[in-house]
């Protein structure tokens, strides 16, 4: 058993996982394990394979432990500017914090492209080449999809911050794990908005609505200082997560980016399978 079918696999029971957690109402958590379980397999191969099997294949003559050390090291800090990176670590907090729902749909919508897509260009060609006649089918359906599912993710991303934040924030419901939920997802959202420009998007187009919104009702009771005081305190908040915004978290983490980057802005590198 190859790693690409490993990865494979761990699509699938991403997908089988998220289908019994609807089933159960949001509520199993062995479904919510399982996914997860899933997600980790497959994105955690993602990166071995791209960034760590060679290291690891390595032998002692061919380096001493030194440069070993130091070349891990910088396979590191270069894995922290791949986009799955972010994905694999959050999914690594799910699985031991509270169960989020919203959380999971980022994922199965990945996982539903990528099985697809090793459907589409292995296992049909080489396994089932008398019902090759439906790769056509399903490349078609993933050219005509994937920038919707994109923005389906990134929609999902967004609502699952504001979940987090109603949840935490105003209800002060607060716990240890809890918190690192919380800090955790929020760091999450910051590297994803450094390299994702459909997530800046999606946060963008919430902003403006919610600003039409505040303009409409307004506009409707000019006289209301609740409406006035949500605005002041709006504006506060953007100016705020500018001011965050122009931190540069992967920097800081990764140190100066590289003269030439093969990082890609959507996970598994635009779903090309590996």
């Amino acid at each position: 058993m190859n790693l690409q079918l490993i990865w494979f696999i761990g699509h699938c029971f991403t997908l089988l996982g998220t289908i019994f957690f609807i089933l159960s109402g949001f509520s199993s958590y062995s479904s919510y394990t399982f996914l997860y379980t899933g997600v980790i397999l497959s994105f955690g191969i993602q990166l071995y394979q791209q960034y760590f099997k060679q290291l690891i294949k390595s032998t002692p003559s061919s380096q001493d432990k030194t440069s070993t050390t130091t070349s891990r090291f910088a396979r590191g800090r270069i894995v922290i500017r791949d986009v799955n990176f972010p994905y694999f670590t959050m999914a690594l907090i799910w699985l031991i914090t509270p169960i989020t729902g919203l959380g999971v749909f980022p994922y199965a919508i990945f996982s539903v492209f990528h099985a697809l897509t090793y459907i589409k260009n292995v296992l049909l060609p080489q396994r089932f080449p008398h019902l090759n006649k439906y790769a056509p089918y399903i490349n078609a359906f993933l050219q005509r999809y994937q920038d919707l599912s994109m923005t389906l993710s990134a929609n999902f991303e967004v609502y699952c911050l504001l979940l987090l934040i109603v949840k935490n924030l105003m209800f002060w419901n607060w716990s240890v794990v809890k918190t690192v939920q919380f800090v955790g997802y929020v760091l999450f959202i910051k590297l994803r908005l450094e390299s994702s420009k459909v997530l800046v998007s999606a946060f963008a187009h919430l902003g403006f609505q919610f600003e039409t919104f505040l303009a409409r009702t307004q506009q409707q009771n000019p006289t209301n200082n609740f409406i006035h005081h949500i605005k002041n305190y709006y504006i506060t908040l953007k100016m705020r997560c500018k001011n965050f915004n122009a931190f540069n978290l992967t920097n800081y983490l990764a140190g100066p980016p590289p003269q030439a980057s093969s990082s890609s802005s959507t996970p598994s590198n635009e779903r090309k399978q590996r």
